[in-house]
């Protein structure tokens, strides 16, 4: 598992208020799950490496994942939806980006 939150980045944090339609109980419920899935997850495979693919995708990407986990974790969508999530960050260039990373780690053995 690998994500990429961009937590330092000033229009992050507005989006996922956005995404929670302003309503200050769902924003603090979906910001906690964004942490705990950071906290949890492997924030990068390769430290310090970014994709090509990723400069070139990942903010779209990104805004993708926001806008279904905030949905999953709200009721929103059910958990039925994770599989098209999944379906859609692999079309729109997470394939590419997974590809590229796999190969810049095998370079590093």
């Amino acid at each position: 598992h690998t994500s990429y939150v961009p937590w330092g980045e000033p229009d992050f944090r507005q989006y996922v208020i956005d995404s929670t339609g302003k309503d200050p109980d769902i924003f603090e419920i979906a910001w906690k799950a964004l942490e705990v899935s950071a906290d949890d997850g492997i924030t990068s495979a390769v430290p310090y490496y970014q994709a090509p693919s990723m400069v070139e995708y990942g903010a779209e990407l990104q805004k993708l994942w926001v806008e279904y986990a905030v949905k999953i974790i709200t009721g929103e969508f059910s958990l039925d939806k994770w599989d098209e999530y999944v379906g859609l960050w692999k079309k729109n260039g997470g394939d590419d980006i997974t590809a590229e990373m796999n190969e810049f780690y095998s370079s590093q053995k």
